[in-house]
C-alpha cells in the first residue's frame, strides 16, 4: 500500500537544484505520526520511500506481516523461552490486512496536510 502524508521536522540545509537537504539531528524529519491518527491496533511496518521538502510531503510504503503468537513459555528459565508459538493464517492474515488497509485510507480520507498537522499536534516541515 502505497499512501502520501505530510512530513515534519527541520532542515538544515536544502539544494533546490538537486531536491536534496540534510535534517536536524535533535528535529528529524520524518513522516507525520501514525499513532495519532489510527486507532490502536493497526500493526504495520513503513518506509519513507520518497520525500518531497518543497511540498512538505513524503511518499510512504506500508507493508505487513504474518502474526507470530507465543502459546506456550519455559518459565524455567530466566527470562522465560517460547516452546509453542502459531503464525496467523493467510486468511487472518489478508483479512487483518485489508481491515488496517480501510482503517489507514479511511484516516486520512479527505484531509488535507493542515488537518493532519491539527490532529497530531506536529509542525509542518521547516526549511531553511
Amino acid at each position: 500500500m502505497i499512501i502520501i502524508v505530510p512530513i515534519t521536522g527541520e532542515l538544515t540545509s536544502y539544494d533546490s537544484k538537486t531536491k536534496q537537504g540534510v535534517g536536524n539531528d535533535k528535529n528529524p524529519i520524518r513522516p507525520i505520526d501514525f499513532n495519532k491518527i489510527l486507532p490502536e491496533g493497526c500493526d504495520f511496518r513503513w518506509d519513507a520511500v520518497s520525500y518531497d521538502y518543497e511540498g512538505g510531503m513524503t511518499i510512504v510504503e506500508i507493508t505487513f506481516a504474518k502474526k507470530v503468537t507465543i502459546t506456550e513459555l519455559d518459565n524455567s528459565k530466566d527470562p522465560p523461552e517460547p516452546l509453542a508459538w502459531r503464525r496467523e493464517n493467510d486468511a487472518e492474515f489478508y483479512k487483518r490486512q485489508a481491515n488496517t488497509e480501510r482503517i489507514i485510507l479511511a484516516a486520512l480520507d479527505g484531509k488535507k496536510a493542515d488537518e493532519l498537522y491539527k490532529i497530531t499536534g506536529e509542525a509542518k516541515l521547516i526549511m531553511p
